[in-house]
């Protein structure tokens, strides 16, 4: 019998790349990959876009934030099944968004 991967009660979370795009079931836990060891930040993409990772905190600017470092764990937690964006700090400038589909 073979374990379906990506379901969100999987025991090993997610290990996406901190600079790419990825694909997660709503509940997954997320252990990004290559996180630098001064830490990262991940933002919510404006105030018109739900930020789609717990735990987070009110950022200065009003908006979700998660401030991560190597080998912290998100989970995935959105109100309906689509793409979110979401602002990375620790990636170039020019490839600082990134989206996680939730199917």
């Amino acid at each position: 019998m073979t374990k379906e991967k990506g379901k969100a009660n999987d025991d090993a979370p997610l290990t996406p790349d901190i600079c790419s795009d990825f694909t997660g079931g709503n509940g997954a836990q997320v252990a990004f990959q290559n996180v630098p060891g001064t830490g990262c930040t991940l933002a919510q993409n404006g105030a018109n876009n739900a930020f789609p990772f717990i735990p987070s905190t009110q950022g200065a600017n009003g908006l979700r934030e998660a401030n991560i470092y190597p080998g912290d764990i998100l989970t995935i937690a959105v109100p309906t099944p689509r793409p979110y964006t979401y602002l990375v700090s620790c990636c170039p400038q020019n490839t600082a968004t990134h989206t996680v589909t939730v199917p």
